[in-house]
């Protein structure tokens, strides 16, 4: 591998954003919340790699149970980037992880024991929000607090709810206060640094009507479902304008989140999305665009997403993660032909469904060198695992795979 050049990191990637080549290819690991790392892993690979881990340890995404990466792991590890979470809380308290690890958690995150074990989360007004079944490593969404709802007054009877959905009320800090924390961090570092956002549409209706009711609504009910999707992006822009204001000069991208794949399809059909769910991706997006030019528009939609890529794009999504190419349609060498023009790619590392987490070492590396060899050729890359690494990958192949992309990612 060549020398690395006197480049920054967040020159690095703001090169290859760019559609250029730097001297490497920029590395993420935990630099957003879509290319982390949970407790479990994350404390194995840190003793692989013989860093000691932060103490004590915070645990900020509280569904995915993530904690912060360390700077000195993700130095380690050749990261360019590090990110801003979208809410703190004011004051934290102990608990214990998953796995039985001593955590801080917000003070306000109380779950709630259930005589089978499971966890139960509520929300402010009561009603069940997140689940961790016993011996599970991660809360999921079970609950759908606007399942009952059967016509648009209904649904405007929970505006408040629909247009804070991203927000956690155990994230308390004001936006002054998330504005003073993102500064310390922007002071503190010389990577790339993405503000995460959300900013979900599609994805909020399945949590609050039904992962398959909501899909169902827009064939349905579209009425309901067309309101539903108008509060949230309402309260998108609210909160957005909010954000920037206090947030987004200590950033340089902003990552919003909206999955719209499967493994084989897009959840609904090209023709849908476009008529019923892209117009308000096309209302938000293109108020961030206008509002806030000085950011590059990061948004991460998992599984098989082809179809609409050409969407994303005109709607003015600079960055697409996370470049899930087990899914069907998703090959890199078709994305990096048809798209690598108009588009950068974060993510695509290593196959995380199967490689990674059950292939050997030396597996993960020839799949990440073959990777970098479609994916690295005029910038437009920055190499990051498939989504974050759970519970049941290797450290080592961990390891193997960022050291390969550092070893053989130079220009």
């Amino acid at each position: 591998m060549k020398k690395e050049t006197g480049l920054t990191s967040r020159e690095r990637v703001i090169m290859a954003l760019n559609h250029q080549e730097p001297d490497r290819v920029p590395i993420d690991f935990g630099g957003t919340d879509a290319t982390n790392i949970q407790l479990g892993p994350y404390k194995k690979l840190a003793a692989l790699l013989g860093c000691p881990i932060e103490k004590p340890i915070f645990l900020h995404d509280l569904m995915q149970q993530q904690t912060e990466v360390s700077m000195e792991l993700a130095d380690r590890l050749y990261s360019d980037a590090r990110f801003v979470y979208i809410g703190y809380p004011k004051e934290w308290r102990d608990d214990l992880a998953y796995d039985g690890t001593p955590v801080k958690v917000p003070r306000g995150f109380v779950p709630q024991i259930q005589e089978n074990g499971d966890l139960l989360v509520m929300d402010s007004s009561g009603y069940p929000s997140m689940k961790m079944p016993k011996d599970g490593f991660f809360f999921d969404f079970p609950f759908h607090k606007l399942s009952e709802c059967r016509s648009i007054a209904d649904i405007e009877g929970y505006r408040a709810d629909i247009e804070s959905f991203d927000l956690s009320s155990w994230h308390d800090c004001s936006y002054e206060e998330m504005g003073q924390k993102a500064k310390k961090i922007r002071q503190g570092t010389d990577k790339y640094i993405t503000g995460l956002f959300y900013g979900h549409v599609f994805q909020a209706g399945q949590v609050l009507r039904g992962w398959s009711q909501f899909p169902l609504d827009l064939a349905e009910n579209p009425g309901l479902a067309q309101a539903l999707m108008e509060i949230l992006v309402d309260g998108h822009i609210k909160n957005f304008d909010q954000w920037y204001a206090h947030v987004g000069s200590f950033v340089d991208a902003i990552e919003m989140t909206d999955d719209m794949g499967m493994q084989l399809s897009t959840w609904t059909s090209p023709s849908m999305y476009r008529t019923q769910i892209k117009p308000h991706h096309q209302r938000l997006f293109g108020h961030i665009r206008e509002t806030a030019p000085d950011l590059t528009l990061f948004f991460h939609s998992c599984g098989s997403i082809y179809d609409i890529i050409p969407d994303f794009i005109e709607m003015g999504v600079q960055v697409l993660n996370p470049v899930q190419y087990t899914a069907n349609k998703m090959e890199l060498v078709r994305l990096k032909k048809e798209f690598g023009k108009d588009l950068s790619f974060w993510g695509g590392g290593c196959d995380s469904q199967n490689i990674l987490v059950y292939g050997s070492p030396e597996q993960v590396e020839e799949e990440v060198k073959k990777n970098l060899s479609i994916m690295a050729s005029g910038g437009g890359y920055v190499f990051a695992s498939i989504h974050n690494i759970t519970e049941g990958v290797p450290a080592r192949n961990i390891r193997a795979m960022y050291e390969t992309a550092h070893q053989f990612g130079a220009y």
